[in-house]
């Protein structure tokens, strides 16, 4: 899916219309292989993510941490392997 969002952009069509068709297709294609669909994969590890954290946070940590409402999968870190991805891509077709 990132390789066709590239191609996208390579191609010219524009940022915003590569990136809805990104989203549209977690939303809607299945990981190859499986009968998963991509979203229902994130979902998953979002649950295992915060059922790994509940066994090593005390009880009341537990309680903090969920008052605060943060999605661990999308803690801005700063890096989007995504974007440098697409990134790089372009830069090879242009060479």
């Amino acid at each position: 899916m990132v390789d066709d969002l590239a191609t996208d952009i390579i191609n010219g069509v524009s940022d915003d219309v590569a990136t809805e068709r990104f989203i549209q297709r977690i939303f809607t294609e299945t990981i190859p292989g499986t009968e998963t669909k991509y979203l229902e994969r994130l979902i998953e590890l979002r649950s295992t993510v915060f059922a790994d954290l509940s066994q090593e946070l005390s009880g009341s940590q537990n309680a903090a941490l969920e008052t605060l409402k943060i999605d661990p999968l999308r803690v801005q870190t700063g890096y989007d392997p995504i974007k440098k991805y697409v990134e790089q891509a372009v830069t090879n077709a242009e060479e």
